[in-house]
């Protein structure tokens, strides 16, 4: 894949997680596929916007006490697209 180009991000969340934490997505922009179970970030959103996003939602999902899963190269990128000063915060 180009490096211009993202591949589809998706997140879905246990069924017994609380309703309040997909709604921390739906406030950070991610789109509810409720018939699918699934949040996506719109396909328009550009990469440096889909990493912070991202970003966000690891960071807003864990201090929930919510366990999260990254794909390895998402997650480097993400890393990668903080600044210094916030890596620590984002690294979980």
């Amino acid at each position: 894949m180009p490096a211009t180009e993202m591949a589809a991000i998706v997140a879905a969340l246990d069924d017994r997680v609380s309703g309040l934490n997909g709604l921390v997505l739906v406030e950070d922009g991610w789109r509810d596929y409720s018939n699918l179970d699934i949040y996506t970030i719109p396909a328009t959103t550009d990469r440096v916007e889909v990493l912070g996003k991202v970003a966000d939602a690891m960071v807003a999902l864990h201090r929930a006490g919510i366990q999260v899963a990254v794909q390895p190269r998402l997650a480097q990128e993400v890393d990668g697209s903080a600044p210094p000063c916030c890596h620590a915060d984002r690294r979980l």
